[in-house]
């Protein structure tokens, strides 16, 4: 990510301006065992907060010192409603293999590190090799401009965008030709975080930003952004239809250490 090689090129230089860099838990995972970029965060207040499910995974890939995710990313489908009927949106990932959705698709492109490769991830794990080889024989439309593709199926270019950001959802949510589903077996996620350098000029200062991100106004602006907050209980602080949701049922996201290996199978399967 953009991110990541910055702070690989300011450290290298040893000239360091970011104190902090947010990204996800496969970028954290390469800049810790991979570039040797950050820094133990160390211990803060809020950290006790944190969801046990969220520090479990964290421990589960060695990054738990090095970041905290004060959010996590879940993806579903973005439908337009005037192109798909009532009753007839995707209710299962396999959905997208039917016929009826040839050429009508969108999709973050899964060959490089983002969205589309957390879904590629969840879905591989899932579902195996051949459901992404039936998808993309869908001969889907692949970007890397996820907020346009969200405006795209909006303006009616296209019936569905494959994976959806809910954290985009805000930026279509008012446009009345277009909803978001998740799928029965569940939404492919990713925890986003946030990580010190290994060398900053602000230490102290980019702990307590840390910790803030932790804090009730942070977390409640989190979920009323669609964004699964890392302290359950600010998912109380917004409506039932956000809650409903956030609370969606995980399906898979990515691992890290393989990571390499599965964007040279994106590679392949998506020519």
């Amino acid at each position: 990510s953009e991110g990541q090689e910055r702070v690989r090129v300011e450290q290298r230089a040893g000239r360091p301006v970011a104190d902090l860099v947010t990204i996800g838990w496969t970028q954290v995972w390469q800049m810790v065992h991979r570039d040797g970029t950050l820094q133990q965060i160390g211990e803060l207040p809020n950290l006790s907060r944190i969801s046990p499910q969220i520090m479990a995974a964290q421990k589960r890939v060695g990054v738990d010192d090095f970041t905290v995710f004060e959010t996590t990313q879940l993806y579903g489908i973005l439908v337009n409603t005037r192109l798909v009927p009532p009753g007839e949106e995707p209710r299962s990932w396999q959905d997208l293999l039917d016929l009826k959705w040839r050429g009508r698709l969108i999709m973050d492109d899964p060959r490089a590190l983002g969205g589309g490769f957390v879904f590629f991830s969840a879905v591989f794990e899932a579902f195996g090799r051949n459901y992404l080889e039936g998808l993309a024989a869908q001969q889907p439309v692949l970007t890397r401009n996820i907020a346009e593709a969200a405006n795209r199926v909006a303006r009616g270019e296209f019936a569905l965008m494959v994976p959806f950001a809910l954290g985009l959802y805000p930026q279509v949510k008012d446009i009345p030709t277009v909803k978001v589903v998740i799928p029965r077996e569940g939404a492919p996620y990713v925890l986003q975080g946030i990580s010190m350098p290994k060398v900053v000029q602000r230490p102290n200062a980019a702990r307590l930003f840390i910790d803030y991100l932790l804090s009730d106004k942070i977390q409640s602006h989190l979920a009323a952004n669609y964004l699964r907050p890392a302290v359950d209980s600010a998912l109380n602080s917004v409506g039932p239809e956000v809650r409903a949701l956030l609370s969606a049922r995980l399906l898979g996201t990515t691992d890290p250490p393989r990571s390499e290996e599965m964007l040279r199978t994106a590679a392949e399967i998506f020519k």
